[in-house]
C-alpha cells in the first residue's frame, strides 16, 4: 500500500489595495492567472485558470480594466485563497505571447523573425517554431476573408 498525502498550498497576501494586470482577456495577480467568468454592472467575476480542472476554487472580483489593463482588485487572494503555489513564470510567458501578437496585429510590414526577437530580447524561449506560428495566425484572423 501506498501513502497518500494531500497538501493544500494557501497563498495569503495582506494588503490593502491590490492590483492586477488584464493581459489577453486573462487577469494576472500576484504570479496567478484568471479567466474571465461573468461582468454584472461595473464588476467582473474571474476563475482560477484551474477551477474548471477542478484543482482549484479561487475566484476574484475586479473593476472594469483602464486603458492599460490594469484592474482594482475588490475580491482576491485574501478573501479566496488559492490552492496551488503561484507560478510567475507561466504568467510573464504569457505577458510575453500577448505582446508579440499585439505587434504582429500592429506591423503586419515586419517579418515574423524581427517581432519576435525585438519582444524577446533577454528570454529563453523552448519552442521558437510555436512563437512564428502565433504570429503568422494572429496576422491571418486579421485577413479580409477571399
Amino acid at each position: 500500500m501506498h501513502n497518500v498525502q494531500v497538501v493544500r498550498y494557501v497563498h495569503t497576501v495582506s494588503v490593502i489595495k491590490m492590483e492586477g494586470k488584464v493581459v489577453g482577456g486573462k487577469l494576472h495577480l500576484a504570479g496567478f492567472i484568471y479567466v474571465r467568468s461573468k461582468a454584472q454592472k461595473s464588476k467582473i467575476y474571474w476563475d482560477c485558470k484551474d477551477v474548471r480542472s477542478g484543482q482549484c476554487k479561487a475566484r476574484a472580483i475586479t473593476s472594469e480594466p483602464t486603458a492599460a489593463g490594469v484592474v482594482n482588485v475588490l475580491k482576491g487572494l485574501t478573501q479566496s485563497p488559492q490552492e496551488h503555489a503561484p507560478n510567475r513564470e507561466e504568467s510573464q510567458a504569457e505577458e510575453k505571447t500577448q505582446t508579440v501578437k499585439n505587434e504582429a496585429a500592429a506591423h503586419p510590414e515586419h517579418a515574423p523573425s524581427a517581432i519576435r526577437r525585438d519582444a524577446l530580447r533577454n528570454v529563453e524561449l523552448p519552442e521558437q517554431t510555436a512563437l512564428i506560428g502565433t504570429i503568422s495566425r494572429t496576422r491571418r484572423a486579421k485577413l479580409p476573408p477571399w
